[in-house]
């Protein structure tokens, strides 16, 4: 019965009209010398829209054609319960990619190398528009190739390398890297809607929340392309999902700690890595669809007990949480690896 409480209070507050300012962002056509307050004076960046919110101010994204290459940063910035801050994206989409052109490359015999950072979880190359696999060996690239390699101890000793194919230069290519992090990156706020946004191209996940937040209500999201989890929260984030989109990620959701998470008419498919994982306090997955994936669980030396179902003894109340949620023990940090957003190659 708590559990139901308490979502019926996020989406209620999630139905609140507007009482806050709108912001509102348009890539093509705005001003960050306007005031933003109104479509005909829209702010041109994210950023600028986020310097003057306030709480329960709304920010609205217009959906241009063109992405919009920056994250939403969202940081002590947040709603009230009968308020909530909202990020009404109208369908646009934000990309983690930068464009590497040939500029910022040093030749070094038939390779070229950038010398920097490497971005914090699973970056990657875009060639030509299409997401290339890393080469099998990151010291003998074949031609069209590359890899990312950083020291093991420290992320920001690291080197991208690309190797042209025979009769082809930088200057041929157009070469993109998943140089921003996370794509809606929510740490320490509640109260928070987020409508009608794609997440794409980013190193780690495409939605990321972390720290003590409360009501984090999505709606008609979408994640793709993201090197590590389509959306993933953590700590003892409450947060709902309704209608949401997940694939071609690392892993198309990841919820750990002590988050308790409810899903409403999800697809999950076509992740590298996994499907769903559940770890922590309660989740739920209603009309879930998943498809095309390599393995639902982390580890698969788990047990039939750490399976969440009727019968679970990880299971909290009675509900069936259904075949795509598992519970498993949490995994060991990397060493030497933050679990914060570290500093990468410059954009």
């Amino acid at each position: 019965m708590i559990w139901r409480l308490w979502f019926l209070g996020i989406v209620l507050s999630a139905a609140s009209p507007g009482l806050g300012a709108t912001h509102y962002v348009n890539n093509r056509s705005g001003d960050d010398a306007n005031d933003g307050l109104s479509p005909a004076k829209a702010l041109a960046t994210i950023a600028r829209a986020i310097q003057g919110a306030k709480t329960s101010d709304t920010i609205s994204l217009a959906k241009t054609g063109t992405a919009y290459r920056e994250p939403i940063p969202l940081v002590r910035l947040g709603g009230t319960p009968a308020q909530p801050l909202v990020i009404e994206g109208n369908g646009a989409t934000i990309s983690g990619l930068r464009q590497l052109p040939p500029e910022r490359w040093t030749k070094a015999g038939e390779v070229y190398e950038i010398a920097g950072p490497k971005p914090y979880g699973f970056p990657y190359l875009v060639v030509d528009g299409q997401r290339v696999p890393p080469a099998a060996e990151p010291d003998k690239l074949p031609p069209g190739g590359w890899s990312w390699t950083a020291d093991a101890k420290d992320r920001r000793n690291g080197i991208l390398r690309f190797r042209p194919a025979a009769g082809r230069t930088l200057a041929d290519y157009k070469l993109e890297a998943t140089l921003e992090v996370s794509g809606l990156c929510v740490s320490s706020a509640s109260y928070i809607v987020v409508r009608n946004l794609i997440s794409e191209g980013h190193s780690n996940d495409g939605f990321n929340v972390h720290g003590d937040c409360r009501g984090i209500y999505c709606e008609n999201i979408e994640a793709r392309l993201n090197g590590d989890d389509g959306f993933s929260i953590h700590e003892a984030i409450e947060a709902v999902v309704r209608n949401g989109h997940f694939h071609h990620n690392g892993s198309g959701i990841e919820d750990v700690n002590l988050s308790r998470s409810l899903y409403s008419g999800i697809r999950v498919h076509d992740n590298t890595r996994l499907g769903v994982l559940f770890i922590g306090a309660f989740h739920s997955a209603v009309d879930a669809v998943g498809h095309n994936e390599h393995s639902m669980l982390q580890d698969p030396k788990l047990s039939e007990a750490h399976t969440l179902g009727p019968e679970s003894p990880h299971q909290i109340g009675k509900e069936t949480i259904g075949p795509t949620a598992h519970y498993c023990e949490t995994p060991p940090v990397e060493p030497g690896v933050p679990n914060t957003r570290s500093e990468v190659i410059k954009p």
